[in-house]
């Protein structure tokens, strides 16, 4: 997964905007498409997932979604899956099964064919729904048609505690950095005290760990 995370972040890191995305996240709907691919795409997934064995990844996601479950009550960490399926389009049942037994995916059948816009409005009110309307609208119109055949969709919904949470009361304007040259003023919480450092030559990144209720 790391491996995963860093070469993703390699190729985003290009863009001038800030950087934000879960290697889990994308990486569980790859190994899901992993599931029913064959023959070089299984392959060049499987390459781009750090997978030497494709067929034991599937319980290391399940068991890693399952770890969620263990969480401390003030940390909400929930993950869904879901598959939609146009219904004249037929789908191996072992991968359906699959999909249900590690990756606990729901898979729907629908009509792309005739209700496309219909479906994509349902699939947006199912993630709004998983994500708490975190995340609405997540497909654009035009973004599936008559010609969908399948859509798989993951979502990660995240709410956690600090060890030590920031003083809203301590807000109060500084300077935010755009580039090295170019800064904004803009609303900031402060707080002081230890923390751990570290630098990643590979992101070229300096990463400043806080660290949330366990």
């Amino acid at each position: 997964m790391l491996n995963f995370a860093i070469d993703i972040y390699k190729q985003l890191k290009s863009s001038d905007d800030n950087v934000f995305f879960s290697p889990f996240s994308i990486a569980a709907a790859l190994s899901m498409t992993l599931a029913g691919a064959r023959g070089n795409t299984a392959r060049q997934i499987s390459t781009v997932l750090h997978v030497q064995d494709s067929a034991s990844i599937h319980g290391a996601f399940s068991r890693l979604q399952k770890s969620f479950l263990g969480y401390e009550p003030k940390i909400a960490l929930h993950v869904a899956n879901s598959i939609y399926c146009e219904r004249t389009f037929q789908t191996l049942r072992a991968f359906c099964t699959l999909l249900e037994k590690y990756y606990s995916t729901t898979i729907e059948s629908v009509d792309f064919r005739n209700e496309a816009e219909n479906v994509r409005q349902q699939i947006n009110a199912w993630v709004q729904s998983v994500t708490k309307d975190k995340i609405k609208d997540l497909l654009p119109p035009g973004m599936v048609d008559a010609s969908t055949l399948l859509v798989l969709v993951n979502a990660v919904y995240f709410k956690g505690a600090w060890v030590n949470p920031f003083e809203k009361s301590v807000t109060e304007p500084m300077d935010f950095y755009e580039t090295y040259s170019i800064t904004k003023k803009v609303d900031m919480m402060f707080r002081k005290g230890a923390y751990r450092m570290g630098y990643n030559s590979d992101m070229k990144a300096t990463i400043l760990e806080i660290p949330w209720i366990q």
